[in-house]
């Protein structure tokens, strides 16, 4: 009798403390969400401002290469939206822990997952790109300019940036409600033609400014739908 209660007892005091930690990361998620989809709109004003102060046509790494004259508030606003990716990816792990607890058999959860450590492993990449800033120019490769500097930096944002566009995919397929999930296409979709065009132009060394707003755009897009993801209610009603 005495073990019988002693069981009830453990598994009583089991079933307290998983509701405890589950009614913490519910909590926890929205706020980590809104905190980084602030980070992201006060990232993306402070690159349009640096940007409208810049004499001339730039791609944005340009902004914060050698001798730019903004180049430290670039560092800052790079630097945030990095702190904007973990906590928005951080948010969407443990939303994807309540979606799983909710409908276990769903494919919400490991979406959610999934999404989450996308945008968390590119926030670190954008973290080492603001850590490694391009040289003057931030020269292409192939260019005799172009250095190891340029290399590291370069990669770290493009895996940054497709990181993100493959997060924009998992919610357009798997996005908890049809708003999210148009939202996510037509985002994924303008992100994908506007920055191919602009690094065509790029490459080509054709009509770079149009170039440099193309990327722009399309960086500002990516970083708005982030901001939107934060505020989004992307797990399942109990």
């Amino acid at each position: 009798m005495t073990d019988a209660l002693s069981g009830d007892t453990a598994v009583s005091r089991t079933l307290t403390d998983s509701r405890a930690r589950s009614h913490v990361r519910s909590r926890l998620a929205p706020t980590l969400g809104a905190l980084g989809a602030l980070c992201a709109i006060l990232a993306l004003v402070g690159i349009w401002v640096i940007r409208l102060r810049f004499a001339a046509p730039a791609y944005v790494s340009e902004l914060g290469g050698d001798g730019a004259p903004d180049a430290g508030w670039f560092a800052v606003a790079l630097g945030t939206v990095a702190l904007a990716g973990v906590l928005l990816g951080t948010a969407d792990v443990l939303r994807a822990r309540e979606a799983r607890r909710l409908a276990p058999s769903g494919i919400l959860g490991g979406a959610l997952l999934l999404g989450g450590l996308c945008l968390i492993v590119a926030g670190s990449a954008f973290l080492v790109a603001t850590v490694y800033p391009c040289t003057a120019g931030c020269p292409v490769p192939g260019s005799e300019l172009h250095t190891a500097r340029d290399t590291v930096h370069i990669t770290a944002a493009i895996s940054g940036f497709a990181l993100v566009a493959i997060a924009m995919l998992i919610q357009a397929v798997s996005g908890v409600d049809r708003r999210s999930r148009v939202i996510a296409w037509a985002s994924a979709a303008g992100v994908a033609v506007i920055a191919g065009v602009g690094g065509l132009l790029a490459l080509a060394h054709v009509a770079t400014n149009v170039g440099a707003w193309c990327e722009l755009i399309a960086t500002s897009i990516a970083i708005l739908w982030c901001a939107s993801r934060g505020f989004a209610r992307r797990t399942p009603e109990p």
